[in-house]
């Protein structure tokens, strides 16, 4: 568990909510960008200001730091958190105007510990003529406070400009029906925007003509709203590239029908289906838990994407596969109608020892026949099928491995037979692998040295397909390598060059 969720929330508070609701909590706070101020946070809590200028004082008592020219003072501040920037104002004349001067950076979570956070947030927006360059507000329980105070806020914000803001409703009661302000629509001058905990407003109470005219990246963080609103957001973004959606607690169909938008996130969220309509400049579509209805299937419908190049994790069994208007069976062959070449880097998470995921894969893989990086999900599975010991030994060629597959991970491996047939066949006809990277699972770790012993034993009687590949075995350590799937959020925003999914130790 992340740290600012239950530190936001309050301990006492956080504690008190079921698992399933921490893990939807954690997941929004995680996807939340991590803004520059963050880590100047974290060193004026080990080292507040006073205390610092006292310690790296010189002993003559002089103030240098008032006689730097004010471009540097004012960059100086702009690093700080919004609590020690608004403290520089009464250290001298020359720094009094300082603060007020730098577009403001405010996250409520560096204000506290205070005794009313709401009232504290009140204070800086008032006292800042801004303009407001990044503004997150999570850590106030929005639902408890009377709607004209957040609408104040709001007012505040679109008067000043604000460009980045993250607007999360610490809701007294996660499912408890809080209206999305309207007032929220005033901010233009948005650029990025993240919204979580809300009821999204009927939209018959939206203004026609509402829209985000800058608007490039958008979080909806467990809404509550349905297909039209999505698809009224999305049509009043026109320059939106970057979408996320974390913990939809409705099913929801997504449909992306947009010509601008070049990444797609979904996490732990009901989702009905993901159709790729007309998506032309579409890069990546990452999927870090979607589920169907009721913990069902999802349809995944790859149209028009010509540009797509990153995919995942697509979980057999739970995502069913649609390329071109031709459903994906365990039969199905590969044809131009039923591939898509633009893929390079695929992530799949799979059960490698039951039949009914792991007949799927070959299938899979075929949809992707220009595939170079592979990143397999070993999910928990120790059963043993007779009918999959030759499974790998009976499938037919694959263009992706055969031709084109230079990267192996294996993430949460613990060494069973399928999993080492899997491999085996992926030595033996990968011709240009250049690395295999092996991250065991937890669930291994009272036999890690046996199982290590057997898997090292067992590469070295591979007949390795290529003359030039090299393994790396590692032990899983932290939340990101344990039983679930690895998430990037920001740094899958990172167009065109970052791999979202290599969460992998630096020495990989």
């Amino acid at each position: 568990m992340t740290a600012t969720a239950p530190t936001q929330f309050g301990p006492r508070d956080f504690a008190k909510l079921d698992d399933p609701q921490k893990m939807m909590i954690q997941d929004v706070y995680e996807s939340l960008p991590k803004h520059p101020a963050a880590a100047a946070a974290r060193a004026a809590a080990a080292a507040p200001l006073s205390r610092a200028a006292a310690a790296w004082g010189p002993s003559d008592g002089a103030d240098r730091l008032s006689i730097l020219p004010a471009v540097l003072l004012r960059n100086v501040v702009s690093r700080l958190p919004a609590k020690d920037a608004a403290r520089t104002t009464v250290l001298s004349k020359r720094w009094r105007r300082v603060w007020h001067s730098v577009p403001l950076s405010l996250v409520d979570a560096h204000l506290l510990p205070c005794a009313d956070l709401a009232a504290a947030v009140s204070s800086v927006l008032a006292a800042h003529p801004g303009p407001f360059r990044t503004v997150s507000l999570g850590g106030a329980p929005m639902d408890e406070r009377p709607a004209a105070g957040v609408t104040h806020w709001l007012r505040l914000l679109a008067d000043k400009g604000v460009k980045e803001l993250d607007l999360i409703n610490r809701a007294g009661a996660i499912g408890r029906a809080t209206p999305l302000p309207l007032t929220l629509l005033n901010c233009k001058a948005l650029v990025r925007l993240y919204i979580g905990f809300w009821d999204f407003p009927s939209l018959d109470t939206l203004p026609p003509r509402a829209v985000f005219p800058q608007l490039r990246e958008l979080g909806l963080c467990s809404l509550v709203m349905e297909e039209r609103d999505l698809s009224f957001l999305l049509e009043r973004c026109p320059v939106l590239d970057r979408l996320l959606i974390v913990g939809s607690r409705c099913p929801l169909p997504v449909r992306v029908r947009s010509c601008i938008i070049r990444c797609l996130q979904i996490c732990s969220s009901l989702v009905a289906e993901v159709e790729l309509g007309y998506a032309p400049r579409l890069e990546s579509l990452l999927l870090w838990g979607a589920w169907g209805p009721s913990g069902g299937s999802c349809w995944i419908k790859v149209g028009n994407a010509p540009n797509l190049r990153f995919l995942g994790y697509l979980v057999p069994g739970v995502h069913h596969l649609i390329v071109g208007g031709t459903v994906i069976k365990a039969e199905t062959k590969a044809s131009p109608s039923t591939t898509v070449p633009s893929v390079c880097v695929l992530a799949v998470q799979v059960k490698l020892g039951t039949h009914s995921e792991v007949s799927f894969l070959p299938s899979i893989l075929r949809c992707f026949p220009n595939t170079e990086t592979l990143y397999v999900q070993c999910a928990g599975d120790r059963s043993r099928e007779p009918s999959l010991k030759l499974f790998w030994e009976d499938i037919g060629p694959i263009e992706c491995i055969n031709q084109h597959l230079k990267k192996l991970v294996l993430c949460q491996m613990q060494g069973t037979g399928s999993e080492l047939q899997f491999l085996k066949f992926i030595a033996n006809n990968a011709h240009l692998l250049e690395k295999v990277v092996i991250l065991m699972g937890h669930e291994c770790a009272p036999d890690d040295d046996r199982v290590l012993a057997k898997l090292r034993y067992f590469l070295s009687l591979l007949k390795w397909g290529s003359k030039h590949c090299t393994v790396s075995v590692f032990r899983s350590k932290g939340a990101s390598q344990g039983g679930g799937i690895p998430r990037c959020f920001q740094r899958a925003f990172n167009l065109p060059n970052v791999d979202p999914f290599d969460d992998l130790p630096r020495d990989a």
